[in-house]
């Protein structure tokens, strides 16, 4: 995720702050103001697979997330999803 144009949530919201928080971590800076987005996640996910203009994004939900469990066959073959390894 690193370099790459990420979604983390909307501005302000839990999942945001999680999300960065995470980053921060993982990678020892916060994210380049040009490279985080901060849409909600449905919007999110039609920008990484319509339009390509995000990379990743990073969704906090406890599992499962009804939203993606419900998500049409052909969507959800589109995307990959990564565990937390702590």
């Amino acid at each position: 995720l690193e370099g790459r144009r990420v979604n983390f949530g909307p501005a302000g919201s839990g999942s945001e702050i999680t999300a960065t928080r995470l980053y921060e971590r993982m990678f020892g800076a916060a994210p380049a103001a040009g490279q985080a987005s901060h849409l909600p996640d449905r919007e999110a996910l039609r920008r990484l697979l319509d339009e390509a203009s995000i990379d990743a994004m990073v969704v906090v939900a406890a599992q499962p997330a009804q939203w993606l469990a419900t998500l049409p066959p052909d969507v959800a073959r589109q995307i990959r999803l990564l565990p937390l390894d702590p």
